[in-house]
């Protein structure tokens, strides 16, 4: 039986492994992996190719400032076709919804968090406590 991964090459398995971290981290609001998340979609780089993805994740990345004046989320427009673009933005909004109340933690208090909760079992990355 052959294994996972063998015939593909170290880049692009590392691309997919990128793509995994900053799903998480785009996930819970993270604006940088958001935007490299967006990139990776885009170019099909680690995930399959999404434009509509990829522009849902540029306009979360662009959250609070001018999306309009972003070249990349331009770009982006002029390869998609009204609907996508509609669907997309819409995609964007039903994210925020559901993560509206979703306060960004650092891993550090998230983990510190987790062991108050559960701290019979909790072993912390951070503090090896």
């Amino acid at each position: 039986m052959e294994e996972v991964g063998v015939n593909r090459s170290a880049e692009t398995i590392d691309r997919a492994l990128a793509a995994v971290w900053f799903a998480r981290a785009a996930e819970q609001g993270n604006r940088t992996a958001q935007k490299n998340l967006a990139e990776l979609y885009q170019l099909g780089r680690g995930v399959t190719r999404d434009v509509k993805r990829a522009y849902m994740w540029r306009v979360l990345s662009l959250q609070g400032s001018d999306n309009a004046l972003s070249p990349a989320l331009r770009d982006m427009a002029g390869a998609m076709n009204k609907s996508e673009i509609v669907e997309a933005e819409r995609a964007a909004s039903e994210w925020r919804v559901v993560h509206q109340s979703m306060e960004p933690l650092s891993p550090i208090s998230r983990c510190c968090n987790d062991r108050m909760t559960n701290s019979t079992t909790h072993k912390c990355f951070f503090y090896g406590v």
